[in-house]
C-alpha cells in the first residue's frame, strides 16, 4: 500500500494517509458496519450513485477498528450481515465504516455492473483522532452532513450509556424508527404531546450534572407499559404507517389525559383499550383511506366520533347493569 505516512496504529493503517479498497482487500481487510448506524437511505444512494459515475469517489470514508467497536460494546455487522463477536478469527482485519456508508455502498452496486478492469476504487483513511470514543466520532462525522433523525441521536444515546442501553422504553422507541416516525414513537411510548429535542437527546449523551438531568427527564418510563399497551392494541386492526403518524397518537393522549383525570391511569388505559378492540374492518378501512392535507384532521374527527359512539355504548351498559 502506498502513501504510508505518519504512525502505525492497532489496525495495522497509518493516520493520514488514503488506501484503496482493492489494496485493502488484497492485505486480508474486510468490511462491516454499527448495528445502530443508518441504514443506506435509497433516494440518498442513487444521487451518490449518479454523482460517482459522473465525477469518481471524491473524499475517502472513515473507517475504525472493529475490536475497538466491540471493546465499547457496540455491536458489529459485516458485509454478509452476520454478527461480528471478538471471537472472529479475523477481528483485527475488520474494519467498520462510521462515515461514508452511502459512499462504499453506491459503489459496489455500480461496481456489479462493471469489469474487473472498469471498477471504480473506494478510498479508505482512519481518524486521525484516535482517542474519541466511536459514537462520538459516528455523531460528529454527520454534523455536516445528511442531518440526522432524531432516531439517530436516540441511537448515539443508546450507543454513550449503558444505562440507556438497559432502559426498556428507549430501546422500543429505537426499534420503533424503521416503521414509525420519530415523533409517534416517543408519543406512544411516553403518552405526551412534547417530545424529546435533538439538543436534549445529545445533552443526555454526555456524563457532567446537565447531562444527568437531561437523561432523567428523557429516560422517564412511567407512562412506558401503558403506552405500548394502547399502541399494541390499535395495532392488532391499523397498519403501523397509520399508528406513526403523529395524529394518532395525539388523539389517543388527549383521550387518556381526560379519563385518567376521571378515573384515574388504570381505568384510563383499560377503556382506550376496550375502544381499540370495537374497530371492525370497515370503520378502520374508512381511517386509513383518508387522504390530503387535511388526513390528520379527518382521522381525528372520526376517531372522535366513534369514541363518542362507543362512550355513551359504555354508559348505557352500566346503567342497565346497575
Amino acid at each position: 500500500m502506498e502513501n504510508k505516512v505518519g504512525k502505525e496504529t492497532a489496525t495495522g493503517l497509518n493516520r493520514f494517509t488514503v488506501y484503496k479498497e482493492s489494496e485493502l482487500r488484497s492485505e486480508g481487510y474486510r468490511f462491516a458496519s454499527l448495528k445502530t448506524n443508518r441504514t443506506p437511505q435509497k433516494n440518498a444512494l442513487n444521487k451518490k450513485k449518479k454523482s460517482i459515475s459522473k465525477v469518481g469517489v471524491l473524499s475517502s470514508c472513515t473507517v475504525v477498528h472493529a475490536r475497538k467497536c466491540l471493546s465499547q460494546r457496540l455491536e458489529v455487522i459485516d458485509e454478509a450481515g452476520m454478527e461480528v463477536t471478538s471471537e472472529a478469527s479475523d477481528l483485527d482485519k475488520i474494519l467498520v465504516i462510521v462515515d461514508g456508508g452511502h459512499r462504499f455502498e453506491a459503489v459496489k452496486e455500480l461496481n456489479l455492473k462493471r469489469s474487473e478492469s472498469d471498477r471504480i476504487e473506494c478510498y479508505f483513511t482512519i481518524p486521525f483522532n484516535d482517542n474519541v470514543p466511536v459514537y462520538e466520532l459516528l455523531r460528529q462525522s454527520n454534523i455536516v452532513t445528511t442531518p440526522w433523525s432524531g432516531s439517530t441521536y436516540l441511537s448515539s444515546l443508546i450507543m454513550a450509556k449503558d444505562e440507556a442501553a438497559k432502559n426498556r422504553m428507549l430501546t422500543w422507541v429505537e426499534s420503533m424508527s424503521g416503521i414509525s416516525g420519530d415523533t409517534a414513537a416517543w408519543q406512544w411510548a411516553t403518552l405526551k404531546r412534547k417530545v424529546p429535542t435533538k439538543t436534549q437527546l445529545i445533552k443526555a449523551s454526555g456524563d457532567d450534572e446537565k447531562a444527568k438531568v437531561a437523561y432523567s427527564k428523557i429516560s422517564d418510563t412511567s407512562n412506558f407499559e401503558a403506552g405500548k399497551r394502547l399502541y399494541e392494541a390499535f395495532r392488532k386492526h391499523f397498519k403501523a404507517a397509520v399508528l406513526g403518524c403523529k395524529f394518532f397518537p395525539e388523539w389517543v393522549i388527549e383521550r387518556f389525559d381526560e379519563l385518567k383525570d376521571a378515573k384515574g391511569k388504570n381505568a384510563a388505559v383499560d377503556t382506550l383499550v376496550k375502544f381499540a378492540e370495537s374497530f371492525n374492518r370497515d370503520t378502520v378501512d374508512v381511517i386509513e383511506g383518508f387522504k390530503g392535507a387535511d388526513r390528520g384532521r379527518l382521522v381525528k374527527s372520526k376517531l372522535s366520533e366513534l369514541y363518542a359512539g362507543f362512550a355513551g355504548t359504555e354508559t348505557s351498559s352500566k346503567t342497565d347493569a346497575e
